[in-house]
């Protein structure tokens, strides 16, 4: 154990789990250890085995074997193995192998390997193998494997494997593999497997699996594999009927 302040030139050597530094941490190479918690400075890279907590700054990596608690800044990544919670931003790509829990901002991309709450986005793509909570923008793709609650937006693609409830925005495509609720659009086409209910918007197509409820706009057709209820408006069609609405 390393306790107050600690400068070193070089990356240490292998670090036994339970070694830790404690205070703040400064490196030409990178300080690194079992646990680093306090204030971590390093040149090129900050690097801990099991867990960070406080403020890790770096030049290039941020890696973190464990968990990310506190503010994981770097010029190219801020990667954990664990859960990261709090503020995690890079130029390039900000990843959490686990859930994602407060701020993530990466420059291209930011992704979580579970869940993903708070504030995220990317210039490229925002995606989660979890569910979606809070606000996620990306310039290309929002995508999740799981649910999307709150605000969900992207220059071409907004893609929810489960359900989107909140506002679901996309430049060319939303679509769900469950149902959605709420303010759902695309310039193309807003598409949901299951059920619509809210406003559901889209510049070609607004395509539903089960019933919609609720306004439903497309520029060229409305269409339902159930019912339709509600305010619908579209140039050639709105219908209804017992094929996928894919099928038709």
């Amino acid at each position: 154990r390393i306790s107050g302040l600690n400068v070193t030139f070089w990356k240490p050597g292998e670090n036994e789990p339970d070694s830790s530094v404690n205070g703040i941490a400064l490196g030409l190479y990178g300080p690194g250890a079992g646990e680093v918690n306090g204030v971590g400075l390093g040149l090129l890279s900050t690097t801990a085995g099991t867990s960070m907590n406080g403020v890790m700054v770096s030049g290039v990596a941020t890696l973190s074997e464990g968990d990310l608690n506190g503010v994981g800044l770097s010029g190219f990544a801020t990667v954990s193995r664990g859960p990261m919670n709090g503020i995690g931003l890079s130029l390039f790509a900000t990843v959490s192998r686990d859930e994602m829990n407060g701020i993530g901002i990466g420059g291209l991309t930011t992704v979580s390997g579970s869940h993903m709450w708070g504030i995220n986005g990317s210039l490229l793509a925002t995606m989660s193998d979890g569910n979606m909570d809070r606000l996620q923008l990306s310039g290309l793709a929002t995508m999740s494997e799981g649910d999307m609650w709150g605000v969900h937006a992207s220059g071409l693609a907004t893609v929810s494997g489960g359900s989107m409830k909140g506002i679901n925005l996309a430049g060319l495509a939303t679509m769900s593999e469950g149902g959605m609720w709420g303010l759902n659009g695309a310039l193309l086409t807003t598409i949901s497997d299951q059920s619509m209910y809210g406003v559901n918007l889209s510049g070609l197509a607004t395509v539903s699996g089960g019933p919609m409820a609720g306004i439903n706009v497309g520029g060229l057709a409305v269409l339902s594999g159930e019912s339709i209820l509600g305010v619908n408006a579209a140039l050639l069609a709105a219908t209804t009927g017992e094929r996928h609405p894919l099928d038709y």
